[in-house]
């Protein structure tokens, strides 16, 4: 009993393996810009696997576990008091709403056009029909 639950543990290894090796990064571009960059100071990140390549640090986390108006409130706030990140790494993909909610998706695309009218676009690229960009300062 003990060797068939090794021996079957070990084909789900290899099948989820395979599965995932042929997948591509979705995160690859930001990843790299995020390693590349001269990142320091405040940074903010719409996912912490942008991080996971680098030794680098995110300060704060753009949403958890789905985009909500709260959390925009308290991101626009934070600009508007002239406390900005010096870097916002975002993949537009991660800004997850519920299903047919209208007023979350409209909220989500008023926290992207304020950001990029009050900060600078350092990199932008549309990536599976996400956008994906890094603002600065």
């Amino acid at each position: 009993s003990i060797v068939f639950s090794f021996v079957f543990s070990i084909a789900a290894i290899i099948q989820y393996y395979k599965s995932e090796a042929g997948k591509a990064n979705q995160y690859e571009y930001l990843q790299n810009k995020f390693r590349d960059f001269d990142v320091n100071g405040v940074v903010w990140a719409s996912n912490p696997i942008i991080a996971a390549s680098s030794d680098k640090k995110i300060t704060e986390l753009m949403y958890y576990p789905v985009f909500e108006r709260e959390k925009k409130e308290k991101l626009l706030m934070k600009i508007s008091r002239n406390d900005a990140p010096d870097f916002i790494f975002l993949d537009s993909c991660d800004l997850e709403c519920r299903p047919n909610d209208k007023a979350c998706a409209d909220s989500r695309q008023e926290l992207l056009n304020s950001l990029k009218q009050k900060l600078k676009t350092a990199a932008h690229l549309i990536n599976r029909g996400c956008e994906q960009m890094i603002l600065r300062k």
